[in-house]
Parts: structure tokens; sequence; C-alpha cells
């Protein structure tokens, strides 16, 4: 794969994790160098090493949603959740607040099989709503980092819709306490100066919030 410079840096912020301190990761690339890749090399070279520290039995979830164009809202998220679906068992997912099961249930079928008598939740004002739909998401993934830490791996987000990059933003404040490391990739020619990906990184803060790779 090379960029063992890059790698050794994802290592070292992987450490920082899986001793309670949540970060965000932006790989940055042109199209077709390889930065799926290299997220996928990191991910199987930790899941096969056993000596992760506040892990258990050096496993880690790995979940993985991939951005396309004209997809819905949220789609990579929803898919970052089915992958963690498959892998927690319903005795853990009781711990979720019913009114977060039933909020991701609406847009993960997977989880109202789970629990078929979940009720659908109250319709709420847009605002309150989408901070109730922001809670879920995030109480999710948190009871996942409260087993095993994370790898929350996100492709392409230069497609990515602009509720999505919201969501982004408000998970990367919330991760501090957190065992979960959130990577995101996107290509470089996206995000030149003007773009809607440039405005969003600006913002969000690039060592401050967010650590970039190149």
């Amino acid at each position: 794969v090379g960029r063992e410079r890059e790698l050794k840096m994802l290592q070292a912020f992987w450490q920082h994790v899986c001793q309670g301190h949540g970060q965000a990761i932006l790989v940055e690339g042109e199209i077709g160098v390889g930065k799926t890749r290299f997220v996928q090399h990191f991910i199987e070279h930790t899941q096969q090493s056993h000596s992760q520290p506040l892990s258990i039995n050096g496993e880690t979830y790995a979940l993985h949603g991939a951005a396309y164009a004209d997809e819905l809202p949220y789609y990579p998220l929803l898919q970052a959740v089915r992958d963690g679906l498959q892998n927690v068992s319903t005795e853990t997912l009781e711990q979720l607040p019913v009114l977060w099961r039933s909020e991701l249930a609406q847009f993960v079928p997977e989880l109202q099989e789970r629990f078929p008598d979940l009720k659908p939740n109250p319709v709420l004002p847009p605002a309150q709503g989408k901070a109730r739909w922001f809670a879920a998401l995030t109480g999710f993934f948190e009871l996942l980092a409260r087993q095993r830490p994370v790898i929350l791996f996100l492709d392409d987000l230069h497609w990515v819709d602009d509720v999505t990059l919201e969501y982004l933003s408000y998970l990367t404040g919330q991760l501090t306490n957190l065992r979960i490391l959130l990577i995101g990739t996107y290509r470089a020619e996206e995000a030149a100066a003007g773009s809607r990906l440039r405005a969003w990184l600006d913002k969000l803060g690039p060592g401050r919030s967010y650590h970039p790779l190149r």
C-alpha cells in the first residue's frame, strides 16, 4: 500500500481512541490514488492486532459506509448502522432508550425486526426532530464504543448531502470522551476553493475538530 508515514499516524491516533479519546481523520487524495485501500489496510491491520489497549480481546467494531451521487440523505451513516447491527446483540441494543431505537428504526428496518413492538415517535418541528435524530445516531455509536473501540469509516465524502455533513460536524464535537475513530475520505479535486466541501472543511477546522491526512 505504501504511505507508511500516514499509516503510523493513523495507528497513533488509534491508540488515543483506545484510551478513550475520540479522533476524526479526513483523508484527502486525487481520484484513483488509493484512499479507500489505504484505510482498509489500516482497518485490517488493526483487527489482526491483539495488542490494543482497552479493547476486548483485541476486537474492534469496524463500521463502513460509502456515499454516492444522488443517494438518500444520511446514506453512508445508515450503512454504518447496519454494519453495527450485524455484530451487536439484542440484549446490548436494549440499553438504548426506546425513543432512540424508534428513531433509528424508521430509517433502519433491521432494527424494527429486532424490536417489533417499537412505535413511531411523535412528529416534532424540523429542528427538534433533527436534534432527536442526531442524538439517536450518536447514542448508537456510543453504545458500540462502550463495548469495543469503533472505527467509523465513511468513504467518498465529496458525494454526501448537506445534512450528512451537518451531522458529521455534530459528531466530531461529541468524540472527546468516546472510543470512536471517525475516518472520512474525499477527492482533492472536489475540495477546491469555493466548493461546498471546502467550505465545510474550513468551518470544521483542520487541526481543531479533525486531523487532515494527504
